[in-house]
């Protein structure tokens, strides 16, 4: 198949562009030829609801779902996660990886802890990628207090701009960062 973006499929790379600014598309090392962003554009939404939406619309309902549940000041703040995050499914689970249970078991020993954290990684004010940091630095002090001999907490760049996406969709998406070409 051929490639729009280096290691990112044409539909894949057409989702990722169309939510950069001019600006942010400037920051890229990489020549787009324009006509073939507009026929891939094309082709893109002319399958979307065909090839695209039947994949993709899990995805909203678990929006949807976290929107309705998730409440910050909830007095079971474990519960309240757990239930908030319960449609995610494969976005934060799968073979060997576990991030939505590490973060509700962690939320079951220490809830005020999780409780910050997701404070702290909500809080637009603060820069993103020192949330980020934040959120994965937390989480490796937690795995050692309440990790249980676990070897991994699973709160990696896709777990966390997952959390981020649950909370502000309109302004972020999931990141697949081993999906991306080198």
């Amino acid at each position: 198949m051929e490639r729009f973006l280096p290691g990112i499929t044409p539909s894949a790379s057409c989702s990722f562009l169309m939510r950069l600014s001019a600006s942010e598309l400037r920051r890229f090392d990489v020549v787009i030829d324009i006509e073939k962003l507009k026929d891939v554009l094309v082709n893109y939404k002319r399958d979307f609801v065909e090839k695209q939406w039947p994949a993709e619309l899990y995805k909203w309902e678990a929006v949807k779902h976290f929107k309705e549940n998730w409440n910050i000041d909830d007095t079971d703040f474990a519960g309240m996660l757990k239930t908030s995050i319960a449609k995610t499914y494969n976005l934060l689970g799968s073979v060997n990886n576990f991030p939505a249970k590490m973060i509700h078991s962690f939320a079951q020993k220490a809830p005020e802890e999780v409780r910050a954290m997701f404070i702290d990684l909500f809080d637009e004010n603060k820069d993103v990628y020192e949330r980020n940091n934040s959120f994965k630095l937390k989480s490796e002090i937690l795995l050692d207090k309440h990790g249980d001999g676990a070897k991994q907490h699973y709160q990696n760049e896709n777990s966390i701009s997952t959390y981020l996406w649950l909370r502000f969709p309109e302004k972020y998406y999931i990141s697949h960062v081993s999906k991306i070409g080198k």
